[in-house]
């Protein structure tokens, strides 16, 4: 049966590797609150980028989807946009939500934009550039754009 591992902990941070790596363990997710407590590490996102990229990081060597951020606590949906943001920028490709009206902030982020998914569209339908080093990384990220894309129902805005 697939597990989404939930990593509560810094025991849990400091063996991602193994647990990314067992049969089971089908995506990793981040309980950052239990996290913070655990750790004395603040509300922050630069504290706490640290787990966050830890997550990415094995998440892409176990070869599993990227992993999914901890919840807002906030009913805002500016803060819930920005701490989205935020979990974005270090690989995050999905977020845990505490309430219904979170959803649609943190899917709108997470999104890839209708431009980023045509560029990606444009990469993957021409012939590869020979001998371009930055060829096949631009490659692999065009499919996860498209990959994400169709995850979450197309793209959003420009």
């Amino acid at each position: 049966m697939p597990v989404v591992a939930l990593v509560e902990s810094a025991v849990g941070i400091e063996n991602l590797s193994s647990i990314a790596r067992r049969p089971s363990t089908a995506r990793l997710a981040f309980g950052s609150g239990d996290f913070r407590k655990d750790t004395g590490i603040g509300d922050d996102p630069f504290a706490l980028s640290y787990a966050r990229s830890r997550l990415t990081i094995a998440s892409r060597a176990a070869r599993l989807p990227g992993p999914i951020d901890g919840p807002s606590r906030s009913t805002d949906p500016g803060v819930v946009k920005r701490e989205t943001c935020d979990a974005k920028l270090v690989g995050m490709t999905g977020r845990l939500c505490l309430r219904g009206d979170q959803t649609a902030v943190v899917n709108e982020v997470l999104q890839p934009s209708r431009g980023e998914v045509a560029e990606a569209r444009a990469i993957l339908g021409r012939e590869p550039i020979p001998g371009d080093p930055s060829e096949v990384p631009r490659r692999a990220q065009a499919e996860k754009i498209l990959e994400l894309a169709n995850a979450l129902g197309g793209g959003r805005g420009q």
